[in-house]
């Protein structure tokens, strides 16, 4: 704050032009001290002046997840192209299950269709409409009894390819079958052979 001091003069003076001219300046000088020193001792709201200031964003990185080093487990799995191609492969089931499930009768067939269809077949499961037990469930149970017909010579149990639910089929195959739909061994390729008359003919 600026303190101005006036002298005031003891002096009696007289009413003339020249000292009201006086007065008026150092009215002036007074006013303008006034000012200045108002402006001086003024400061704003402090939330004012915080709501003026942009804060600079930080540069945020990318999180770690765990699973992101997984990766691998993706590259041990046949693409969805190969599945459908495995599955188009088969055209249609060749074992149907009824309301009762599996039976002994359906381990022994399906050992034989195994061999005969290059290791990998459908199976139709009649499921009644009330039923909620997902495919995957019968598959558990088909492979189970199969593990236990082969016994310890077995090759490993069943392994499930694609289910399907609103058809209620399920594409199974032997061990090893899904390392063969990804390196393209399965299905496999298609044999033409060509007759005498140069007509090819596909099998």
């Amino acid at each position: 704050m600026i303190l101005i001091s006036v002298w005031t003069p003891t002096i009696t003076i007289t009413r003339t032009r020249s000292a009201r001219r006086d007065y008026v300046i150092l009215a002036t000088i007074m006013m303008v001290a006034l000012s200045v020193s108002g402006v001086a001792a003024f400061q704003p709201p402090l939330h004012r002046v915080r709501s003026t200031v942009t804060s600079i964003p930080q540069q945020q990185t990318a999180p770690k997840l765990p699973f992101l080093l997984m990766s691998t487990d993706d590259e041990a799995s046949p693409s969805p192209a190969q599945l459908e191609k495995a599955w188009r492969h088969i055209r249609k089931p060749l074992i149907r299950i009824g309301n009762k499930g599996f039976a002994p009768s359906h381990i022994n067939s399906l050992q034989n269709l195994l061999v005969q269809h290059n290791g990998a077949i459908k199976i139709k499961i009649n499921r009644s409409s009330a039923t909620s037990v997902p495919l995957d469930q019968y598959f558990e149970d088909l492979n189970k009894m199969y593990c236990e017909k082969e016994g310890d010579g077995g090759d490993g149990g069943l392994e499930l390819v694609r289910t399907r639910e609103s058809q209620n089929l399920i594409m199974v195959g032997g061990a090893g079958l899904m390392d063969r739909i990804m390196d393209g061994s399965y299905p496999p390729k298609t044999v033409v052979h060509i007759r005498p008359d140069n007509k090819p003919n596909e099998e």
